[in-house]
């Protein structure tokens, strides 16, 4: 006979839920994970990076970086893009021009 205690399994190792495990948000914004974005060059097909334009103040409210002027650099031709978001009154107006094509219904 021994003497010594039963040794507990490592922690880390339990087993997975029976069920699908709900994910649980705390409220922020998905907007907050877009400092960096990465996308395809619309020149090349190459991978590119969008980030907020330099020279910006920081945003007050998180809100504000769904409008942030943002920059395109292509990694691969070194394209260059700004886009900025249009404010009330700063559209064009398209008279007599179609705005949506729809496809066979």
């Amino acid at each position: 006979m021994s003497d010594s205690l039963p040794v507990p399994p490592p922690t880390g190792f339990e087993s997975a839920p029976a069920g699908p495990v709900r994910h649980q948000g705390h409220g922020m914004w998905l907007v907050r994970f877009t400092g960096r974005v990465l996308v395809v060059c619309p020149r090349c097909g190459g991978r590119a990076l969008v980030v907020p334009r330099p020279g910006l103040a920081e945003p007050k409210y998180f809100s504000a970086l769904l409008f942030l002027p943002r920059r395109l650099v292509s990694v691969a031709c070194g394209a260059l893009a700004d886009w900025s978001a249009h404010e009330r009154g700063d559209r064009p107006r398209h008279q007599g021009s179609v705005l949506f094509r729809g496809g066979p219904y």
